[in-house]
């Protein structure tokens, strides 16, 4: 579990590695919020689209090797950012690093399934704890370096940890013996039977719009808005990353005992009111507001990531995975340009206010379609 959710870790470390560097890139290569977006944007376009295929793949020529390749992929889109000095190298190194990181969900939310059985709400919560922490250290370690060696030396340096990974993973992860080719169930599964997992996947892909849109744009926010530096603005990022190491576990032993859908569901109104409070807040008023979001939100994706391999269908839940994580995902592609257009037409608090608005939208698809049946 340790190396699985270090691995989890890693992939949420590089993911907050671009953000982190928004403001630089604007201000070095004069770019707008729109512009900005669209390189965050095409991180999060690879990597959706190729969750389903990989997804797919990891069937049949293992978790672990997927999840390894991915690693070194985004390994190499890191560093060829660290050497790019435009705006177009920059969208295809994104585009190769968002490929690596694609890899790792679909296979990464199978394992833990399979590992931990009817305990998987509370598993899940704690891979999403070292999803947290990665995303916690990502803003603290990326920031310091950008802020004493620029943001090329940060990119080139942190492409080695994704390498070190690649070969741990290799050497000492084992997978369980089930995980074989020609071990997946051959049955048919009817269209039926995937209905409530796609109500929870479209569900989620409305809910997660405010949390996609404040992950592009939050650094950029502390720094135009709240007058930080780059470094003051790693802090109030890892603050909102650090709450959910506690939410994520917390959250999902939960709802083990008391149910999925409803707590999911309180969790994302909460969530929606916390995104809406930090655009108004200053001082220790943001750092609380930021820590509680952190909370709800690592809440919110340990208790889903559970939710979807019990209504996942047995015979194709790894392409199912895929879906999943590619759906939510996509908005990570096609949030940031978009709320960098509405901060460049309208500014933050009307564009995350918007955004939170529609995350309430998630709730009535979740209810109604996403039926919970026995755990297993």
């Amino acid at each position: 579990m340790a190396l699985i959710s270090a691995s989890h870790g890693l992939n949420h470390f590089y993911s907050l590695v671009p953000p982190m560097a928004l403001p630089l890139f604007m201000s070095e290569l004069g770019l707008s919020h729109y512009a900005a977006g669209l390189i965050v944007g095409a991180f999060g376009l690879s990597y959706a689209l190729l969750q389903i295929p990989f997804g797919h793949a990891s069937e049949g020529v293992g978790r672990k090797r997927i999840i390894a390749i991915g690693l070194l992929a985004c390994s190499a889109g890191m560093a060829l950012a660290g050497l790019s000095r435009d705006f177009w190298q920059l969208l295809i190194a994104h585009l190769l690093a968002g490929a690596g990181g694609a890899t790792y969900h679909p296979a990464g939310i199978s394992l833990v399934s399979d590992l931990f059985g009817r305990r998987k709400g509370e598993a899940m919560g704690y891979h999403q704890t070292g999803g947290a922490i990665g995303s916690f250290a990502s803003p603290l370690l990326t920031g310091a370096l950008m802020a004493s060696h620029g943001w090329r030396a940060a990119f080139l340096a942190q492409s080695t940890y994704g390498v070190l990974m690649a070969l741990i993973l290799q050497l000492v992860l084992s997978e369980p013996a089930g995980d074989r080719r020609g071990s997946i169930p051959k049955s048919r599964a009817s269209l039926r039977d995937f209905g409530p997992a796609l109500a929870l996947v479209a569900a989620a892909t409305i809910y997660l719009l405010g949390y996609r849109g404040l992950m592009a744009f939050a650094p950029a926010f502390f720094v135009e808005k709240r007058g930080l530096d780059i470094a003051g603005s790693a802090v109030m990022f890892s603050a909102l990353q650090v709450a959910g190491i506690f939410g994520g576990p917390i959250c999902g032993r939960l709802s083990d005992a008391i149910g999925r859908g409803r707590l999911l569901a309180a969790l994302i109104a909460v969530q929606s009111a916390l995104l809406f409070a930090i655009t108004a807040s200053w001082g220790w008023g943001l750092l609380i507001a930021l820590l509680l979001y952190g909370f709800s939100i690592f809440g919110i994706l340990a208790i889903q990531d559970a939710f979807v391999t019990e209504l996942a269908p047995m015979a194709m839940r790894g392409a199912l995975l895929g879906f999943y994580v590619a759906s939510n995902f996509l908005t990570s592609a096609i949030v940031p340009p978009l709320a960098g257009g509405m901060i460049d037409l309208w500014g933050y608090e009307a564009a995350f206010f918007a955004l939170s608005s529609l995350t309430l939208a998630g709730i009535p698809i979740l209810m109604l379609g996403a039926r919970e049946g026995p755990r297993v």
